[in-house]
């Protein structure tokens, strides 16, 4: 994708981006948009289809025996990422007030991964956590990088990190046995209701 914005210069106006965007983001504008997308994936995660979700995630085939079309539910996952992903990108275009192409580089996206696993992927709270202690982290050892003049030692720490939390703690600060009893507990009711409704028929 980086590439892709740095030699579409009709679109992306190359290495240059796209500058004077407007700067309407602001701290209270972030925050509501996190209410909403925590509020938003918890009406989910507490509905039909959440529970179908995380049916497909445990186990593909006992969803599909339930009756659950995974393609379906997946399709209608990524749609709602996508949507976030939009928000959330749109929110950071009008805070830095550019779009530039490293924006689209792989360092971000491994942030954001990072940020994922140390908190918990699979949880709510558990990426609000990551990217709360990642970001501190990062402005922390700023001044750090600049007086030592270790340019890209951040980004070692974070590998080290990764690495330590997929070996020590796979399921992230948040993760553990709480999110397999919630997923055991949404087959369970996914049975049940498919019961009910075959000797309803």
């Amino acid at each position: 994708v980086e590439t892709l914005a740095i030699n579409l210069r009709w679109l992306t106006r190359g290495s240059i981006g796209i500058n004077a965007i407007p700067h309407y983001t602001n701290l209270w504008w972030s925050y509501a948009w996190v209410v909403v997308t925590l509020y938003v994936i918890w009406r989910i995660v507490h509905s039909s289809y959440g529970r179908a979700m995380m049916a497909i995630r445990d186990d593909e085939i006992a969803a599909q025996v339930q009756g659950i079309n995974p393609f379906k539910y997946r399709l209608l996952s990524f749609a709602i990422g996508a949507f976030f992903a939009g928000v959330a990108g749109a929110l950071y275009a009008h805070l830095t007030r550019a779009i530039m192409p490293y924006v689209f580089s792989f360092g971000l996206t491994f942030q954001i991964v990072i940020m994922l696993v140390i908190g918990g992927a699979g949880t709510m709270v558990g990426p609000v956590i990551g990217a709360t202690l990642l970001v501190a982290f990062k402005y922390a050892m700023k001044p750090l990088e600049e007086s030592l003049r270790i340019y890209g030692f951040t980004e070692l720490i974070y590998a080290a990190l990764l690495i330590l939390m997929m070996i020590k703690r796979p399921k992230g600060i948040v993760g553990g046995e709480r999110q397999l009893l919630i997923a055991n507990k949404a087959l369970l009711y996914l049975r049940r209701t498919m019961h009910g409704l075959r000797l309803g028929k």
